[in-house]
């Protein structure tokens, strides 16, 4: 497994039943080529993406990397 580097939060837009887009934001450790690694976190919400984002960074000690 390769080594996390930092922590990649990122959104991207999906569509319900109805056709209606709604962003879906991820948050996943990744390594120096900006490649994910181990489980993607997926949030309905910005706020709660940033927090767990903000929490594995700290307790990682990685710099948090934002791909919007």
């Amino acid at each position: 497994m390769d080594r996390a580097t930092n922590i990649m939060l990122w959104d991207e837009c999906e569509q319900d039943r109805h056709g209606d887009e709604y962003r879906i934001w991820f948050v996943q450790l990744g390594d120096d080529d900006g490649e994910p690694i181990g489980t993607a976190y997926k949030h309905n919400g910005r706020n709660h993406a940033i927090t767990t984002a903000q929490n594995m960074s700290r307790d990682r000690r990685l710099p948090i990397e934002m791909g919007w």
